[in-house]
């Protein structure tokens, strides 16, 4: 579920939220945590994706090692389990309904190709 607003302060995803219990996926903004810390009930869960780019971003400059590049090492390798996954998906229950098997084989040989694109690699 989704919603947009124009204004990125915590009033409007907490009303949009009232009564809600369980993870709150999000990026790292500080509207999220407000909205955490007012709500009981509600814990946060960031994106892979969101993480991985911190990683990138503190790798520039660096040399090739360091925890930075270990971050984004382990998250391409979660992404790895991902691919796996919806391979596994794809091999064994091709006729579920509302996985739409057609996106999903369109989908799985540019994932990986997108994930070789924009992987950074240090010179």
């Amino acid at each position: 579920m989704t919603t947009c607003h124009a204004s990125r302060k915590h009033e409007a995803p907490l009303a949009f939220l009232e009564g809600f219990e369980g993870t709150l996926f999000a990026d790292a903004h500080v509207t999220y945590r407000k909205v955490a810390e007012k709500q009981p009930g509600i814990s946060l869960a960031g994106c892979w994706a969101h993480a991985r780019r911190k990683f990138v971003e503190a790798t520039h400059g660096n040399s090739g090692s360091g925890i930075s590049h270990d971050g984004v090492a382990w998250i391409g390798k979660i992404y790895d389990l991902h691919h796996a996954y919806l391979r596994y998906l794809l091999e064994t229950l091709p006729n579920l309904p509302s996985l739409e098997p057609d996106v999903l084989k369109e989908y799985l040989p540019w994932a990986p190709a997108m994930q070789e694109a924009f992987v950074f690699r240090p010179e």
